[in-house]
């Protein structure tokens, strides 16, 4: 408002006056009628006063408003509320003169006000007889017209669009056809501005030749002479670049290839395949089919074709024998892969022997690298990084690193060796077990008279070693990290050892006193005590025998399909979802799938066993016997739970261990929960085994998920529930009466502990000590098994930069064996290529047998017999061939992938020849983009130059000057400026078309067409005042309307100017198009509606006529709510009650407000957005 002038409509009334006194004569108008009818604007509550609303005449001064649609305070309901009274911003502020709104304007105003106060009584009057007349719109809900009106209206539409329907639909056809024909005659026009624009490139190059070739003739210095020999060294260039390329792309591809069959190796020595390949071949000596012609021998002798016999079964005799010698050499080249494999050890399979052999891996990233981004410093990067990993000092860096991984392995077996010393000399330490000696004692006690004590010492001890173990629960549930550390013995080892003591004392109750309450003392202590130890041997046989057999299984095609089978059962994150989910709801609806599918998976491992099971099904089938013996356990303890008293809370052990468990044991369907549970944790335990931590090949990982496995199943499902069995048990036995007063289960029984008792607790625990050294012993053993066979297969593969052992070799060397492979695999080819050539000679033969036996059979159908026999004799053969050489050339493969990885290693021969081979052709490349980068500069070729090369004939020579006058003859400027005249033609006939085609539509077509809708255009606008204010059909197909009548004079103006036709008007049409049909289509279904609206007021009965008369009637005597409001709020500024209702202004006092009130710069920010408030 401020970058605005004020004077605006002050210098136009300065302006249009011819005097000064003219000039004074139209301000004074100019105040005296702005005064009036802000004034009177104010008493009516008029709005929506913008510019287009207010008139002024320039020549008088005089101002008129217009546009009274917006009155009765109608402005406040707008979406941005109208706050002031009337206009007056400051450009009609200073066109009221110096004085503004003071002097004659404020004058006027009260002037005007008074006249309006002493008059109140007739506006009233008038205002009061406008509100119980029901025609009048007040507001937004309010009808207009008379009841009658709208059916009337549609009738008279339908009529006049039933007389002008002909005229319609042939101006519907004629619209389309003449907007179709548009559309051609643009894409027509579209087309010869194309050509347009090719001609005048077309002259431009032709003019920039011929001036670039007269240039040179004038200039003997011209670089255009060099072109010739810039050319030809450009194709040498190029040549040369390709060359290197295609080098590049065939090493690439020979490092492919030596990926697969490394991989095909490797695959080989860490599964089982070589087991199998073995079977196969052992089983194909008795597998060869019978002789094709054998039975055909008396046939050949009787058609004089003995000859033909005769080389058959000499050919297939040489066959078969070709056939004995691919199988040896197969099984030789098997048994020196086994022979490999079982030096080798661990280290095939754990990956170690894999690194030390990477230069096909890492060439074939530095060659994809390269193909991708054939650039200098590429090349030059990869050069670099060769340099780096195989230049001077590679050798001595794998030396290093293999000596390294010796003294390490040494180590590691040196301390397995000694804590196994340490665990025997500790078992010595211990001494044997007499626990059967302190048993028949405390027996031979029971004839006595002393078995009233030895029952209550020995139940004095069962309760003391509850305690104990519920003490050991608390600790390992307090403090996790025992579970975690693999140095650390697990917490588990404590409580199995407590709970053996605890069984070794109760199955001595029954000897001494045979009640029931003794019977389920033992149940639930042998119940816990499997519970512990199914844990127990779960974690003691993952360690020794799961880990150890996966790790030799690493790649096997078997363990990648129970790991694929796994992961199918659902995604980690979903399980470990769903385990958390299953504690809380029971009967979850996903368990029922899980458990069906886990349940096929596992039918259908143990479906092969008799087939023989694979190392995948093996390992899957161990792993969940495991699972499975715990889930058995543990069920067996619920069930003892669940028939046990629990209600003694009063007893320290009792509510102890209720503190520690994690689940309400009295619950049937939390106990069924966690039976889901342990199968969910399972299965998640498993797929992570098999899918994350066996690929990887790490031990401690493996290790350390078991252990987190156990910690978190302990917490969650065991915590707490062994104590409180064992516990409640006892309170059977020998609770009190008493179960509200809290007791100490050890205070039930105060006796003195018996001698006798105290030795068989003694010996039970020595004997639970010595079975955990065992254990110990076992795992260490296990360690020290496999660490050992880690060392001698890393001496056997590096034993040539290992420093020498005194350990005698059980088997031939590393390259010993290699060199007998490399023969064998000789062998081999040779063998194949005996087989190939002689089963060729024998096919040619037996071709010839079928062909005679097929003339015979058409003269004698009884050898339709034997023709059918030699063809599935031929059949057999075919196939037994077809799968010895697949199986021959995976053993090939595999063999060739040893040797090439064998290669391979740092400071083999052929590993640094073929080093040579990459660093020449990484410096080819250099040399190659080199020799492109350069040409850009010394060789390069402009745009207008390779246009030239278009034109020299092959094999020209040197740019002399007269293959220079040559080539200028070649350049048609003539023809290039003909075709750019021919084209300029062609686009203005198109565009003229255009034009006329345009003006015609907008004449003819469009005029019809505004014709026929004027005549409907009123009754349109009468039903659309029916419809109020509200969006009704009606409405809606007018807006839609008055876009597509935009739309066409828009489009029409733009054609008929536009230069050029463009993509946008291109646009434009089609989107009129797409409107056409909905302009006809529109106002039938406006009639269809009208009839709908009239046949449902037919229906109408003639009471129900009478009903709505009468209430017609009843409306024209109910005044208008909104109206009695409007009259109010006149009345109050007609009072001098605004804005205050309470007080009564004088007309200086309210004149003084509204003006202020109008001149306010928050109210003129509020003004409506189309006023433009700032002029």
């Amino acid at each position: 408002m401020a970058e605005t002038p004020h004077d605006l409509v002050a210098k136009e009334l300065w302006l249009t006056a011819p005097s000064c006194p003219q000039w004074w004569q139209n301000t004074c108008t100019f105040s005296a009628s702005t005064a009036v009818m802000s004034i009177v604007g104010y008493i009516i509550g008029l709005g929506d006063r913008h510019l287009d609303n207010v008139l002024v005449d320039l020549h008088a001064g005089e101002v008129v408003h217009i546009d009274y649609n917006v009155c009765f305070e109608k402005g406040r309901q707008l979406r941005v509320p109208e706050k002031v009274p009337f206009r007056m911003t400051p450009n009609l502020e200073t066109a009221l003169g110096v004085t503004g709104v003071e002097g004659q304007f404020r004058l006027s105003c009260e002037h005007v006000l008074s006249i309006l106060r002493r008059g109140s009584d007739t506006l009233l009057s008038l205002l009061e007889a406008l509100i119980w007349d029901p025609l009048v719109s007040w507001g937004e809900t309010a009808t207009s017209g008379s009841p009658s009106g709208g059916d009337l209206a549609h009738a008279l539409l339908s009529l006049r669009l039933r007389e002008a329907a002909p005229h319609w639909d042939a101006n519907a056809q004629v619209l389309d056809q003449a907007l179709e024909a548009v559309d051609e005659l643009m894409v027509e026009c579209e087309q010869a501005q194309s050509g347009v624009h090719a001609a005048e490139q077309r002259l431009e190059e032709a003019c920039a030749q011929q001036t670039l070739v007269e240039e040179a003739l004038a200039s003997e210095e011209h670089s255009l002479r060099t072109l010739p020999q810039r050319h030809r060294d450009r194709l040498m260039m190029h040549a040369t670049c390709d060359a290197a390329r295609t080098a590049l792309n065939e090493k690439l591809q020979e490092c492919c290839s030596w990926g697969r069959h490394q991989e095909a190796a490797l695959a080989a020595l860490r599964g089982s395949q070589i087991e199998h390949w073995s079977a196969v071949l052992l089983a194909s000596d008795n597998a060869v089919p019978e002789s094709p012609v054998a039975p055909l021998s008396h046939f050949l002798h009787s058609s004089g074709q003995g000859q033909l016999l005769q080389q058959s079964e000499q050919q297939e005799a040489e066959l078969r024998a070709n056939l004995t010698e691919r199988r040896r050499a197969l099984l030789t080249c098997t048994e020196l892969l086994r022979s490999f494999s079982a030096s080798a050890g661990p280290c095939v399979s754990s990956g170690a022997y894999v690194p030390q052999c990477l230069r096909q891996q890492r060439w074939q990233l530095w060659l994809q690298g390269l193909v991708q981004d054939f650039s200098l410093a590429k090349c030059q990067e990869l050069i670099t990084e060769f340099h780096h990993v195989y230049g001077v000092g590679a050798d001595l860096n794998f030396v290093q690193a293999s000596q390294q991984c010796l003294y390490d392995l040494q180590t590691t077996v040196a301390d397995l060796s000694t804590r196994i010393l340490n665990v025997l000399e500790h078992k010595q330490a211990e001494g044997a077990d007499y626990l059967p000696e302190a048993q028949a004692a405390l027996l031979a006690l029971t004839e006595g008279s002393e078995c009233g004590v030895l029952y209550d010492s020995l139940v004095a001890a069962l309760c003391k070693g509850v305690g104990a173990l519920l003490s050991l629960e608390s600790a390992a549930s307090k403090d996790p990290r025992p579970w975690a550390r693999d140095e650390a013995p697990l917490p588990l080892e404590d409580m199995c050892s407590q709970a053996a003591v605890l069984l070794q004392l109760a199955e001595l109750l029954p000897h001494v006193d045979n009640n029931s309450g003794v019977a389920s003392v033992c149940q639930a202590v042998q119940a816990v005590n499997n519970v512990f130890f199914a844990l127990l041997d779960l974690s003691l046989h993952f360690e020794t025998i799961i880990v150890p057999e996966s790790l030799q299984r690493v790649g096997d095609e078997s363990v990648n399909e129970v790991a694929a089978a796994l992961q199918a059962l659902g995604a980690s994150q979903v399980l470990e979802e769903l385990l958390s989910q299953v504690h809380t709801q029971f009967q979850h609806p996903v368990m029922g799938d899980l458990r069906e599918r886990f349940q096929v998976l596992l039918n259908n491992s143990q479906s092969s066993s008799n087939s023989g099971l694979n190392p995948g099904q093996m390992l899957l089938l161990g792993f969940n016997g495991l699972f499975a013996k715990l889930g058995r356990e543990l069920a067996t303890l619920y069930s003892t739970l669940q028939s046990t008293d629990l209600e003694w809370n009063n007893v320290d052990v009792v509510w102890g261990a209720k503190a520690l468990c994690a689940v309400q044991v009295g619950d049937k369907g939390q106990l069924q929960g966690l039976e889901d549970a342990l199968l969910v944790h399972s299965v998640c335990v498993m797929q992570q085994f098999f899918c994350c931590h066996l690929p990887s090949g790490s031990r401690d990982q493996m290790l350390a998920s078991m252990r987190f496995f156990l910690a978190d199943f302990y917490h969650g499902q065991v915590a707490g529930l062994s104590s409180l069995c064992i516990a409640t048990a006892l309170c059977s036995l020998i609770g009190p009466a008493d179960r509200e007063s809290p007791v100490a289960l050890e205070s039930l029984v105060p006796v003195s502990p018996h001698p006798a008792v105290v030795s068989v607790e003694a010996s039970a625990t020595r004997r639970s000590l010595l079975a955990r050294l065992d254990r110990a012993q076992l795992a260490l053993q296990g360690q020290m098994q496999r660490a050992q066979l880690e060392l001698n297969g890393h001496q056997w593969l590096h034993q040539e930069v290992l420093p020498p052992t005194n350990t005698i070799p059980t088997g031939p060397s590393r390259l010993v064996l290699l060199a007998e492979l490399r023969k064998s695999l000789q062998m081999l080819c040779c063998a194949e290529n005996s087989v190939q050539e002689s089963w060729e000679a024998q096919r040619t033969l037996l071709q010839a047998v079928e062909q005679r036996l097929r003339w015979a059979a058409g003269a004698n159908p009884g050898l339709s017999h034997n023709q059918q026999r030699f063809e599935e004799s031929h059949t057999l053969w075919e196939h037994h061939l077809q799968r010895e050489s697949t199986l021959a050339h995976d053993i090939r493969e595999a063999c060739e992938g040893l040797l090439q990885l064998e290669a391979q290693r740092p400071g083999a021969p052929e590993a640094q020849a073929w080093d040579g081979a990459l660093l020449a052709l990484l410096n080819r490349c250099q040399e190659s983009c080199l020799l492109l980068e350069g040409s850009h500069l010394s060789s390069a070729i402009t745009l207008i130059e390779e246009q030239l090369l278009a034109l020299i004939p092959e094999g020209a020579p040197q740019a002399t000057t007269d293959w220079l006058r040559a080539l200028l003859g070649k350049v048609d400027l003539g023809t290039s400026r003909k075709q750019l005249e021919e084209a300029k033609a062609t686009k203005n006939s198109a565009r003229d078309a255009l034009r006329n085609k345009v003006a015609w539509l907008r004449a003819e077509v469009l005029g019809q067409h505004h014709k026929l809708m004027s005549e409907v255009r009123s009754l349109l606008k009468a039903l659309a005042r029916q419809e109020g204010s509200g969006k009704g059909p009606v409405q809606e197909y007018l807006s839609f309307y008055r876009n597509f009548s935009e739309q066409a004079s828009q489009l029409v103006r733009d054609l008929l100017t536009a230069s050029e036709v463009t993509e946008v008007l291109h646009q434009r049409l089609n989107a009129l198009r797409s409107l056409t049909n909905m302009v006809y289509t529109g106002l039938t279904g406006l009639v269809r509606e009208g009839q709908e609206v009239q046949n449902g007021n037919r229906d109408i009965t003639g009471d129900q006529k009478v009903m709505q008369g009468t209430q017609q009637r009843r409306g024209w005597g109910e005044p208008s709510s909104y109206g009695l409001s409007v009259w109010k709020r006149v009345k109050a500024k007609l009072d001098g009650r605004d804005p205050d209702p309470g007080h009564s202004l004088s007309v200086t006092q309210q004149v003084d407000s509204v003006i202020n009130e109008a001149t306010r710069l928050e109210n003129l920010a509020l003004l409506y957005e189309g006023w433009t408030p700032w002029v």
